[in-house]
């Protein structure tokens, strides 16, 4: 049976109770992946989330791309929505086990630069998932199975394809790049969005994952 992990980039839109309540109807685990700035005003969302045992993470407070930005800067922007989701947890009781960060745009600069980037994520005790049993030549080429931030191994792109496209590409048995959903000898990392223009593809994604038996997995930092 083909094992995936659920991320949701962008939260949270207008339909994010929407997303959640789906989600949790159908037993399915996710990673929600916030931009600290669109936080505030939606904290009880949030906090609902939290409750229904989703996960929340940090996707920069402003979602710059942080290749263009200085270190202070990108500080900055980890820090601050940091300090909102402690405040989140705080607000329900409980304890935030798991802090997980994706880069905007999955842009984690360059040479020393993503180093350094890579250390201020340490530093606030920023984590991989244990993710397991992810076996494609290019996370450990790119030594995306050791960074402290969270990759993917697909993208749906349903916020610039039309949904026969978007179908088609989560039905590739042998993609150019990146993993597919046909490979039981790995594990993927699926990432969609929650965007408002995209609510009823993002539930056709998922529906159409089940019809494939996709078995969705929790994501653990230990």
């Amino acid at each position: 049976m083909k094992k995936v992990y659920l991320t949701v980039d962008d939260a949270p839109s207008k339909d994010f109770i929407k997303k959640v309540d789906f989600l949790h109807k159908e037993k399915i685990p996710a990673i929600f992946f916030c931009i600290g700035k669109m936080i505030k005003g939606n904290e009880d969302k949030l906090i609902y989330a939290i409750k229904k045992g989703f996960v929340i993470g940090n996707h920069s407070y402003s979602h710059k791309r942080f290749n263009l930005i200085s270190l202070r800067k990108v500080r900055k922007e980890i820090s601050k929505t940091d300090s909102l989701i402690n405040g989140l947890y705080e607000g329900v009781g409980v304890e935030r086990k798991d802090k997980f960060f994706r880069f905007p745009y999955g842009i984690k600069g360059e040479g020393t630069k993503k180093d350094k980037i890579q250390n201020i994520l340490n530093e606030f005790g920023y984590k991989q998932p244990n993710f397991g049993d992810i076996n494609y030549p290019h996370w450990k080429k790119f030594g995306l199975d050791r960074d402290l931030d969270v990759f993917w191994t697909i993208d749906a792109e349903e916020y610039m394809k039309p949904w026969k496209d978007v179908l088609k590409k989560l039905k590739q048995k042998n993609p150019k790049q990146g993993g597919n959903l046909f490979n039981e000898k790995s594990r993927d990392i699926l990432l969609i969005h929650d965007h408002e223009n995209t609510t009823e593809v993002f539930f056709k994604i998922i529906k159409e994952l089940k019809k494939m038996n996709i078995k969705f997995l929790s994501a653990s930092s230990t």
